[in-house]
C-alpha cells in the first residue's frame, strides 16, 4: 500500500486551483488550501466536506512571508 500524499495548494478557490483540489481529493490525497478570500475558502471547504478525503482550508496571503509561515505551522 502506498503512502498517502499531502498537497498544499494556493489560490485554490477557483479555476485551475479548484480543479486541482478536486482531482487530488478524488485520488485520496490530504489537501491543504490557502487563499486570501475567507468566504470563498469557506465555500470551497463546504463543497468538498462530504468527500472521503481530508481538506484543510487556511486563509493566507502567500505574498506575505509571515502569513505563509503561519499557515504552514
Amino acid at each position: 500500500m502506498g503512502e498517502q500524499q499531502t498537497i498544499w495548494l494556493t489560490g485554490a478557490t477557483s479555476g485551475i486551483g479548484k480543479s486541482l483540489v478536486q482531482k487530488a481529493l478524488e485520488e485520496g490525497a490530504r489537501v491543504a488550501v490557502t487563499a486570501r478570500d475567507r468566504a470563498k475558502l469557506a465555500s470551497l471547504a463546504d463543497e468538498f466536506a462530504a468527500g472521503p478525503s481530508t481538506l484543510l482550508a487556511v486563509p493566507a496571503d502567500v505574498s506575505q512571508p509571515d502569513a505563509v509561515a503561519a499557515a504552514y505551522n
